[in-house]
């Protein structure tokens, strides 16, 4: 739940300040009136109406009557209650709610002004169908999934790779239970099947990857069950041990390194002449005959050996991006394990939670029968877990909370609506695009905000939607869009030729002549050695550099600082100069001499970065950026984003790089502003640009004095993007 009270560190003595507080105070209207938490569990009365099979999902006729299915629900419950929803909300603040909730920003100033001109009646009904079918709402989508999944665009080049297949799934809106259901039966190699990022993410962490998917997948958490039954609920050690069955012969090795290298060096050594005997060893006549066969079959070995082990440097990152599916390996129980329902070191037999798994006679594939069981329509938690994350998504908080813990005990708000949502799911093939369409198109979405917190867990009785603040990937786009306006089309080119140039040199590799694959060996070792020597270096410098500064020597950690610097400077002309020797030597190789680990692809020179939207930027982003400080997910644990206020938040918004371009008079609206003739029209410029509505009477008599000198201008800008009525979504 956020945090719905705004910050607290904005005091100061400057008209800056002063007009802060004005905006604090007034421009957000709280509801004396509080929002009942439901105490009791309330019973779900049966659809009144069926959603009835043969309809088109996109059919505006049957999104209305959908959505209005949701809200008699929602309102015959609140009605028990002694309940009433909350009034429906003007246009400005639906305008505003629409573009931040569908589409991750805030309405340029000319799409604030087309919307509130119009008098079609019909026009919120037109601006959701627009925005949802939206390059704006993909961006918004791919976040909520990266948050979801912790995604991680630098782990290794999997995780390159697995950002651009979600984005690409997104928009092309691939149906959740197959976006779901390739990433749990993925193997391969990365780069010709990116969806195997999803267990690359967690390499080697194979109870710690089944335990998640549980969380994410299922709303279940089942972490407590790997040391010991939970003392809580109805689950046991050997049933997670179970579960994680289902990926017990994954291998984090290449089988498809293993192969070329091993083909290359039979290659190489038979062109050396040193062959493996076509005889056997029972086959031969005397003991002097077995011994030749046993010591050529000894020397093809050694050679096959230590060609292997030559060749290996130039594969060395394909087993960091790859997925093996090995039948031989097993699970076993812990060697500690203490239950009489099974012995330690027991190997374990795959057994899903609850339920069965459909189709399973048709193999023994693990990972697919884990993955037809997880996103099954019958699986009784895989549908009510997304239909619930949904409508968190579009409403601000769950109708079952915490989001990603059911149990037995769980009550949910509106039970009927939920359910709902769940047949929604299944009637169009978990078609998030369009479910999340009529959820937008409910009179619950166009209602006035709550605006008390509700404890975190409780359950929630919806007279309307919750009053958040803006996430850091809505801030850090609706700044942008008040920069330059909608660049929601502006993609980052850069990642894909990098992906692409990736996929290249894969392809190249397993490819290569056995020859080429030799030399290719040769420059690789040849150029790694020189680049490890000047890393050696590199260590020693920084020993020297924390000597220096405890001995309190700035002198001596200036002088090294610089030679840190050259010795980086001297590593990547190395890099630049290896990479053209070895496209010189082996053309066909170019793609290869660009092939590195995607560590650098935060580097701002890559891509111009206050062109692209949070979306298309690699993420994680480090600790120290803009969406970091605002709350952005560090994509450790899923769903890890929060919105809670701090001092470098304060002081970001106060005097940030982001706040100072948008008031530095080159910013879209200021330039917009040049071309109203009278400080109303400026001003009305200003309001319609930052908060999406025309200044009230009371707002024209206070700001109009500001807008006839420019940096009085700048100050009046700074106090409404500090304000509650710009960082909150009403």
């Amino acid at each position: 739940m956020a945090n719905l009270r705004p910050s607290t560190h904005l005091a100061s003595r400057s008209s800056l300040a002063a007009l802060i507080g004005i905006f604090m105070t007034t421009s957000v209207t709280l509801r004396a009136q509080e929002i009942p938490i439901v105490t009791k569990q309330t019973k779900a009365t049966s659809i009144k109406k069926k959603i009835q099979a043969d309809e088109g999902i996109t059919n505006i006729e049957f999104i209305r009557n959908t959505s209005a299915l949701i809200d008699r629900a929602v309102v015959e419950d609140l009605a028990s209650q002694q309940l009433q929803p909350f009034p429906i909300t003007d246009d400005a603040i639906f305008l505003r709610r629409a573009y931040i909730g569908i589409t991750g920003r805030i309405p340029t100033y000319l799409e604030a002004y087309s919307f509130l001109q119009q008098s079609n009646p019909q026009k919120r009904i037109k601006l959701i169908d627009k925005l949802v079918y939206s390059p704006g709402y993909n961006s918004k989508m791919f976040n909520f999934w990266a948050d979801m999944l912790r995604l991680k665009s630098t782990h290794e080049q999997s995780g390159l790779g697995w950002h651009l297949w979600l984005r690409d799934s997104v928009t092309k809106n691939k149906p959740y239970n197959t976006m779901v259901y390739e990433m749990l039966s993925a193997r391969g190699h990365a780069a010709q099947n990116p969806a195997a990022g999803y267990y690359l993410r967690d390499r080697n962490m194979l109870l710690d990857n089944i335990s998640n998917s549980a969380k994410v997948f299922l709303g279940t958490q089942i972490g407590c069950a790997q040391c010991h039954d939970d003392p809580f609920e109805d689950r046991t050690q050997k049933e997670y041990y179970q579960l994680a069955a289902f990926g017990a012969n994954i291998d984090y090795k290449s089988n498809t390194a293993y192969k070329k290298i091993k083909q290359t060096a039979i290659n190489i050594a038979h062109q050396n002449g040193v062959r493996k005997s076509t005889l056997n060893v029972n086959q031969a006549k005397n003991k002097k005959a077995k011994n030749n066969i046993k010591e050529q079959n000894k020397k093809f070995d050694k050679f096959i050996k230590q060609t292997h082990r030559d060749l290996y440097s130039v594969f060395k990152d394909f087993n960091k991006n790859e997925i093996t599916y090995n039948n031989t390996k097993s699970l076993k129980l812990p060697n500690d394990y203490k239950y009489n329902d099974g012995n330690p070191g027991e190997v374990v037999t795959a057994n899903p939670l609850f339920g069965s798994i459909p189709g399973l006679e048709q193999g023994p594939d693990k990972l697919e029968n884990f993955a037809k069981w997880m996103t099954h329509p019958d699986n009784p938690q895989f549908t009510k877990n997304i239909a619930n994350r949904l409508w968190k998504h579009v409403f601000g908080y769950g109708l079952a909370e915490p989001i990603d813990n059911w149990t037995d005990r769980t009550k949910v708000a509106h039970p009927e609506a939920l359910a709902i949502v769940e047949k929604i799911l299944r009637k169009n093939d978990y078609n998030i695009q369009e479910t999340l369409r009529i959820l937008y198109h409910t009179k619950l979405f166009q209602r006035s905000t709550s605006t008390v917190e509700a404890p975190q867990g409780s359950i929630y009785a919806f007279q309307g939607p919750v009053l958040r603040r803006l996430s850091a990937e809505e801030l850090y786009d609706s700044y942008l869009t008040l920069e330059k306006g909608n660049i929601d089309n502006n993609h980052n080119h850069k990642l894909r030729q990098r992906w692409k140039t990736y996929q290249k040199s894969i392809s190249y590799l397993i490819n290569i002549k056995p020859q080429h694959l030799i030399e290719l060996d040769k420059i690789t070792d040849h150029n790694e050695n020189s680049i490890n020597e000047l890393k050696a270096k590199q260590r020693e410098l920084q020993i020297a550099k924390d000597t220096a500064i405890k001995l309190g020597n700035s002198e001596k950690t200036e002088e090294i600082n610089s030679q840190r610097s050259a010795l980086f400077t001297e590593i990547n002309e190395l890099k630049k100069k290896n990479a053209e020797i070895l496209t010189a030597r082996i053309p066909a190789s170019s793609s290869m001499a660009q092939m590195t680990t995607m560590g650098n692809l935060h580097h701002s020179k890559n891509y111009k970065i206050n062109e692209l939207r949070a979306s298309e930027l690699p993420s994680p982003r480090n600790d120290d950026a803009f969406l970091r400080i605002f709350g952005s997910s560090d994509r450790q644990t899923s769903n890890a984003a929060q919105t809670d206020s701090s001092i470098p938040q304060t002081l970001s918004l106060l005097n940030g790089k982001q706040i100072h371009k948008l008031t530095d008079n080159k910013g879209e609206i200021l330039e917009l502003m040049r071309g109203g003739k009278t400080p109303r029209e400026k001003l009305n410029v200003l309001f319609l640009g930052l908060y999406s509505r025309y200044p009230t009477a009371e707002e024209h008599v206070k700001f109009q004095p500001f807008i006839s000198d420019k940096k009085q201008i700048r100050v009046l800008a700074k106090a409404m993007l500090n304000s509650k009525n710009f960082l909150f979504l009403q």
